[in-house]
């Protein structure tokens, strides 16, 4: 008995229902089943019509001429194939029977023709909107107009609307667009209706294919209904058309009316057209087959990140629909980004648009099985008119988690700025690690990844790590000005963080004598300042003050530099008081960077004290604050420079250097005011 028990458990479970229905005809070797919630019978000529999008897994011919729908029932229904692509998908609108809400949208057969005549839907229901790419032409009249759709020929898009009204492009990011929307409403009772339209550039509108109402040519979309006209209509259902041309900017077009007893025009409502259904899919299934493998795909939201989107969806396997709840199934997800997954339901970020060919592999009792789709990511474009978006933070802990070896140079940036935005510290320095690591790597990726990496190492206090990354991607990088930014970055971890003055030295002379000659970067310059910075640190005033000379712009006035130096001055301050940490060290930076003969004055060194304070950097004040006096004993700043690195050692536990800092206070500086908390503090008071 147990044995029976266990060979009936590893053996699918019988297919009951609409799964179990007939097949139509087995030379279409899949199909997927499909539900609907039928609307209400309107009574009206033509059939109630549904519309589906359905997953293909590449099994369906390009062109969608293999397509036929059937009901679960027997026999076949009209239908009319909108789109296909993009990625392995298809939406098709099919006629709906009386009383029946299950039907099977077929595929899979590759000497399938084109429907015969009597199985192509001639569609009397809904808002069908179809939208070219516009490949130029004239507008300033219907005939006009229809010569230019004419030669647009790429098609972008074809769904239902909910009404007629254009505010954005539903099916991407273009806007040279030409737009068709044909509509068929009820008019509620017999007797004279306004019509009006206002567009961007040129629309036309045409009841029962007679124009009645256009604003044509190029322009700004009307705030008023000047372009209106009246015609007489019937009761009962109207084919209505609009054309709409616009060559740029928000696609804009409305269609507004006054039906007999309203009291103003507006636009037409929603509950004058009538309804398409959606139909819900189910199960792939393959002919005589009990089992295949199928799986769901959703988009689930964005987040905004600087100038870029990243997407979020949701794969559902349904392997496991066709076995016992018991049955032991393995699941092998590959996301086709290098990401790979075990779970039977797996929500995960791309990281940049595209279409992705997704692989679901189950081992089952009865065998193993795969599926694959290829999945269009994109932002969903109907959704972008609501601005609602995921926090970067939810993206975030999706990519930290992923296996960062594997990710795709083409993502890195992305992923990088992300992590940081996220303060995803670990995975931004994992990342980094895996990506210099790699034979060949783009600019761009190390270029976005590296400094944001850098900066983490040096807050945890792995500086050689950031060093020792930082030559391998310079190495890697055929970009001559990336390489330039990465070996001086070198230079100033090591000069700043390890406190190897010599190795930093060498690395700007690399920098200078490798890349001068090759690139117009900043970064060349900035070597320039590096040299002058190893002997501010050495003490050396003479040599700093020759190599910040040779940086300086040739251009500068004392004026301008006055006029300079206050500005970015005022915006250092204001920012460390107020704490906007980050903002104060760009500002910082660009003040030093632009005048670097101020790193020997004294001012900019102790805003950069103040600031390594505000971010609890004791090691970093201690250490700018003597490298200061050092090289300048002279400076106006010396003996506050001292009292902070005094600070700073007390906060480190080091009291000797604490001791020294103010000590030399009160011997070198005695007719400083500071000279006097200093000996006070010496003396433990």
């Amino acid at each position: 008995m147990a044995l029976v028990l266990l060979i009936a458990a590893a053996l699918p479970m019988r297919a009951t229902g609409q799964e179990g229905a007939r097949w139509w005809d087995p030379q279409w070797q899949y199909r997927r089943a499909v539900t609907v919630d039928p609307p209400p019978p309107t009574g009206l000529p033509g059939s109630e019509v549904a519309v589906a999008v359905v997953l293909t897994a590449g099994l369906a011919a390009p062109d969608g001429r293999d397509i036929r729908v059937a009901p679960a029932g027997a026999g076949w229904t009209p239908h009319r194939v909108l789109q296909v692509g993009p990625g392995d998908q298809v939406r098709v609108a099919f006629a709906l029977k009386p009383g029946v809400d299950s039907y099977f949208v077929y595929f899979g057969n590759p000497a399938a023709t084109e429907p015969e005549e009597k199985q192509q839907l001639n569609i009397q229901r809904g808002v069908l909107m179809e939208t070219y790419e516009y490949a130029g032409g004239a507008m300033n009249d219907l005939e006009q107009a229809r010569k230019t759709f004419a030669r647009a020929t790429k098609l972008l898009g074809r769904d239902f609307r909910p009404d007629v009204f254009i505010g954005h492009n539903p099916f991407g990011p273009q806007s040279a667009l030409c737009s068709r929307v044909t509509a068929w409403l009820v008019a509620p009772a017999d007797g004279e209706y306004t019509f009006a339209v206002s567009s961007r550039d040129a629309s036309f509108l045409l009841v029962d294919d007679r124009e009645v109402v256009s604003s044509p040519g190029r322009h700004n979309p009307d705030r008023d209904i000047r372009h209106n006209a009246k015609t007489t209509l019937k009761k009962g259902p109207h084919k209505l058309q609009m054309l709409h041309v616009n060559t740029g900017g928000d696609p804009v077009a409305v269609a507004a009316w006054q039906a007999p007893g309203d009291q103003r025009v507006w636009t037409i409502p929603r509950e004058a057209f009538t309804v398409v259904a959606q139909a819900k899919p189910g199960l792939l299934k393959q002919f005589n087959q009990p089992v295949t493998a199928d799986f769901d795909v959703s988009h689930a939201g964005e987040a905004f990140l600087v100038d870029r989107y990243t997407q979020r969806y949701i794969f559902r396997e349904r392997v496991s629909e066709g076995f016992p709840r018991a049955a032991k199934i393995e699941l092998a997800w590959d996301l086709g980004d290098g990401q790979t997954s075990a779970d039977p339901t797996v929500e995960h970020v791309y990281l940049s648009d595209g279409t992705y060919t997704v692989t679901l592999t189950a081992k089952t009792p009865a065998g193993t099985f795969t599926r694959t789709n290829r999945v269009f990511v994109s932002r969903d474009w109907d959704r972008v008119t609501l601005n609602v978006l995921d926090a970067p933070q939810i993206h975030a802990r999706f990519v930290a988690r992923y296996d960062l070896a594997k990710m795709n140079d083409l993502d890195v940036p992305t992923a990088a700025i992300l992590l940081d935005r996220a303060r995803e510290v670990d995975a931004l320095m994992n990342l980094a690690d895996a990506v210099v690591g790699r034979s060949a790597v783009s600019a761009a990726a190390l270029k976005e990844l590296l400094p944001r990496a850098v900066e983490c190492w040096r807050q945890a206090g792995r500086g050689k790590n950031a060093v020792e990354a930082l030559k391998k991607a310079a190495a890697l990088c055929k970009d001559a000005a990336v390489a330039a930014d990465l070996t001086v970055l070198a230079g100033r971890v090591l000069l700043e963080d390890v406190g190897d003055a010599d190795a930093a030295l060498e690395l700007f002379d690399r920098a200078m004598k490798d890349y001068a000659a090759l690139t117009n970067s900043p970064a060349v310059r900035a070597a320039q300042i590096g040299i002058g910075d190893v002997w501010r640190f050495r003490g050396d005033y003479e040599k700093a003050k020759a190599a910040y000379e040779q940086a300086a712009p040739a251009a500068a006035t004392v004026e301008l530099a006055t006029v300079r130096r206050g500005d970015l001055a005022r915006h250092v301050e204001e920012y460390i008081r107020t704490g906007q940490l980050n903002d104060a060290e760009d500002f910082l930076d660009q003040w030093e960077n632009d005048l670097p003969l101020d790193r020997l004055a004294g001012y900019s060194t102790i805003m950069r004290v103040r600031l390594r304070g505000k971010q609890r950097r004791w090691d970093d004040v201690a250490r700018q604050a003597e490298a200061l006096v050092k090289v300048n004993p002279q400076s106006h700043y010396a003996p506050e420079l001292l009292l902070n690195a005094a600070e700073a050692y007390r906060k480190l536990g080091r009291s000797p250097q604490a001791a020294a800092a103010l000590g030399r206070i009160v011997k070198e500086y005695p007719e400083s005011a500071l000279a006097a908390q200093a000996k006070k503090e010496l003396e433990g008071k």
